[in-house]
């Protein structure tokens, strides 16, 4: 046992050195993507929504776990760190136990120093996600087969099932397992056919006791039996449809966030179908598109696969929000071990299969369990959590290989007598070693590039800083995104975004106009632009950008208020006209655009048609002192002394100190003997 505790001591210092160095990080405390969204829920389930409302669309163990911690220890992020930390040492003891008990002594103690040492591993336990339960429950499993192995008795069977019920709660696809543990459990052992049969159904009955209650949870609150979660469907469509490359793209271009996901895939399954659906009707509406594609485009398909099959074998620790590349800025643990990486643990666990075949009958649980969660996972999409609980596998089998390399060079070495025996193992060894080497080969393919990745975590916590207020915080971290990854738009726009709530306007027009020079079809960030270049008195720029943002997205209306508005400030009455009314019929209750159409009307010498949008924007915004003064001028245009008159009155009550009006006031009641109609106004914009 004291070698065994040496290694949990070393792991959980490591990971408590790597978090002591994180808390200095500008992404400490800042919760992305998913793990922001477990903390939103656990927040709710801890203030007393303990059912929650319906079907659970992600996996609901760790936000639970958080709630507990929650509930005990108060809303503390640090302190759910430190608690995962433990369960990530706790994962090590586990390897250590099914590798002493799958192989022997050593090879267990050597896997568990690798899990120990391995970064993703220190990664994924101190980040706010559930790969910290996803890894500790598989390697959990494997101590818990080996004991039913050697000692095959009921009790092994249903706490198999327990823990797989567990797992599966964390890791849905982690539900491909129960058919391979069934398989094993019927032809591994001797015993008479109704025993093997009583251990399967004790099992099935394990994992049914943790999941049945989600069923029956998912019925009653959602409506719908569902066994976890509701995101099958298009979760599947993720990683099979024309226009992925293997790797996660959202639904919605520009909405890569988790609390988006189910409510775009609701959003357009319902557009498609026209009509409301249940959770498991969205579901299978995208397996239908899903398999669509798969049935329409064969090929297309299949080289698909094949890149998704690389992604996974590749040693690339693919992030969807917090990448181990951007944490190994700040961490001096993820630097001193980095070349313990996926692409020096997959050879060296080959090496170690192909030392072990002769042991297959014992292991071969191990191997169709590892290449069951690689194909779960493939089948979908690809990102490093996702394959992150097939490490403990993977370094039982390292293990192996590390303990038979010493064993074969002890032969080469003469330590040992030369038996035939040795001979054929020291002959397995350089088997073993090609094989490695091949795989090596294989998963160390530079792709994709580690730049990228943490340009990812940058610009994902610089968004999450912004949203929250704190602009002059996320310029820096946009800013090296964009240094990491040069070449992509939502960069330098996030930056311009940031510039302009700090009000830095130069700034933010030179990000902006990079974000429009590498992706010219976003409405949004050439609406931004003008609205820049009208504060800075640009009115020409700032009318050419309105103007491609309305082409770009002609249904939002503020753009084209805003276009309208610019074109009066340019003196270009008549062209601003279609703009603004366009702007009203989207939205009516617009008083800015109301106010610049009934501005330019008069302007244009159209009183009567000016009455109507300005009587609009006075109910709008009953404290406009310039939509009452133009109402009155508009009604006086057209004939109305008595309504213009009470236009003014309002105006002059809102505004006493204003001289035009009571002048207005004054040819009301004095007028000349030629007057004048129309005339002309200082019109007013009123931008938004």
């Amino acid at each position: 046992m004291v070698p065994v505790l040496a290694v949990a001591a070393l792991a959980l210092v490591l990971r408590l050195v790597h978090f002591a160095e994180t808390q200095a990080s500008p992404f400490a405390n800042v919760l992305v993507g998913d793990g922001r969204q477990y903390d939103l829920l656990a927040q709710q389930i801890a203030g007393g929504s303990w059912l929650g409302t319906g079907v659970f669309y992600q996996a609901p163990l760790y936000p639970y776990f958080l709630a507990v911690l929650y509930k005990v220890c108060g809303h503390a992020i640090p302190t759910v760190q430190v608690v995962q930390a433990v369960i990530g040492t706790a994962a090590c003891v586990c390897v250590w136990d099914a590798g002493r008990k799958f192989f022997d002594a050593r090879t267990g103690l050597v896997a568990a120093i690798l899990l120990a040492l391995y970064p993703p591993a220190i990664h994924f336990d101190l980040l706010v996600q559930k790969t910290v339960l996803d890894v500790s429950l598989l390697a959990l499993l494997l101590p818990v087969l080996a004991r039913f192995l050697d000692e095959p008795r009921d009790r092994w069977a249903v706490v198999a099932g327990v823990v797989l019920g567990l797992l599966s709660l964390s890791r849905e696809n982690a539900l491909v397992l129960a058919p391979v543990i069934v398989l094993w459990i019927a032809i591994q052992f001797r015993a008479p056919s109704h025993r093997r049969w009583r251990w399967v159904l004790l099992f099935l009955v394990g994992s049914a006791c943790v999941l049945a209650p989600v069923a029956v949870r998912n019925k009653v609150v959602g409506g719908e039996l569902a066994l976890t979660t509701s995101q099958l469907g298009s979760n599947f469509y993720l990683g099979n449809n024309p226009h992925t490359d293997g790797r996660y793209v959202p639904l919605k271009q520009g909405r890569g966030d988790a609390r988006y996901e189910r409510e775009d895939a609701t959003d357009i399954a319902e557009q498609e179908s026209g009509r409301s659906l249940t959770p498991s009707e969205v579901s299978r509406f995208w397996l239908r598109q899903s398999f669509d594609f798969i049935r329409s485009q064969p090929g297309a398909w299949l080289r698909l696969m094949g890149r998704k099959i690389a992604l996974f074998w590749n040693r690339t620790e693919i992030a969807d929000t917090e990448s181990i590349e951007a944490y190994r800025d700040f961490s001096h643990v993820l630097r001193v071990l980095r070349f313990v990486h996926f692409g020096v643990l997959v050879p060296l666990a080959v090496l170690g299969t192909v030392l072990t075949l002769g042991a297959w009958r014992r292991l071969w649980i191990l191997h169709a369990s590892s290449l069951a969660m690689a194909a779960s996972v493939i089948a979908f999409f690809i990102f490093a959590r996702y394959r992150e609980p097939i490490v403990p596998i993977l370094v039982l089998f390292a293990g192996a290989g590390l303990v038979g390399t010493f064993d074969a060079m002890n032969v080469v070495r003469g330590r040992r007598t030369g038996t035939a025996s040795a001979t054929a193992n020291s002959r397995g060894w350089w088997l073993g070693l090609a094989a490695a080497v091949a795989a090596a080969i294989w998963v160390n393919q530079p792709y994709p590039p580690a730049r990228e990745q943490r340009a990812v975590t940058y610009h994902a916590v610089a968004d999450v800083l912004l949203e929250e207020g704190h602009p002059d915080r996320a310029i820096p971290l946009f800013q090296e995104a964009i240094r990491a990854k040069p070449d992509f738009a939502a960069f330098y726009r996030g930056l311009g975004v940031a510039e302009m709530k700090s009000d830095h306007t130069d700034d933010a027009l030179s990000a902006l106009e990079n974000a429009a020079r590498l992706d010219s079809t976003d409405a949004a960030t050439w609406g931004m632009m003008g609205s820049l270049y009208y504060e800075k008195g640009r009115m020409e720029q700032a009318a050419r950008s309105f103007a491609r943002a309305a082409r770009l997205d002609p249904g939002r209306a503020t753009t084209l208020s805003n276009l309208g508005g610019t074109l009066i400030a340019l003196g270009r009455l008549e062209d601003a006209l279609d703009p603004l009314r366009r702007s009203i019929r989207l939205e009516p209750g617009n008083a800015s655009a109301q106010v610049n159409l009934g501005s330019a009307l008069v302007a244009l010498d159209r009183p009567r048609e000016a009455v109507e949008p300005l009587r609009a924007a006075t109910r709008l915004n009953p404290r406009n002192v310039d939509a009452f003064v133009l109402l009155g001028r508009a009604l006086a245009g057209s004939g109305d002394a008595a309504a213009a008159r009470a236009a003014f009155a309002e105006a002059a009550r809102l505004a006493p100190g204003r001289a035009d009006i009571r002048r207005q006031l004054d040819l009301l009641d004095h007028p000349p003997s030629s007057p004048a109609t129309g005339g002309t106004t200082d019109p007013s914009t009123g931008r938004h």
